[in-house]
């Protein structure tokens, strides 16, 4: 199906391109999102990543609520094989630097 795995494609796109981008992804507060919704939202959020110049192989630090955005955020640094690490609001730099991935993947 793919060349190599990425979870994006895996948990978006191959909805899409099976024709399903008219059915409902997410539900949030009432409101729901398409596949296709989704999927640009996706998109947008990777060409930011890339206007930050972000680049494969950086650590992406998220600091996003949880909301539907959040998704589009996590599944673009992902698509664009970025170190992704989620912080949380509360959390005080001295917790997330522990937890902080020091390793790259193989």
């Amino acid at each position: 199906m793919f060349e190599s795995y990425n979870a994006t494609a895996w948990l978006l796109d191959r909805h899409v391109d099976a024709g399903r981008g008219q059915a409902v992804a997410i539900v949030s507060d009432g409101e729901e999102q398409r596949y296709d919704d989704v999927q640009r939202d996706v998109w947008r959020a990777q060409h930011a990543l890339r206007d930050l110049d972000v680049r494969p192989g950086e650590r992406v630090a998220m600091v996003v609520n949880d909301e539907p955005a959040f998704i589009a955020w996590f599944l673009a640094a992902i698509r664009a094989v970025r170190y992704l690490f989620r912080c949380r609001r509360c959390s005080r730099p001295t917790s997330w630097e522990r937890s902080w991935p020091t390793r790259k993947p193989e």
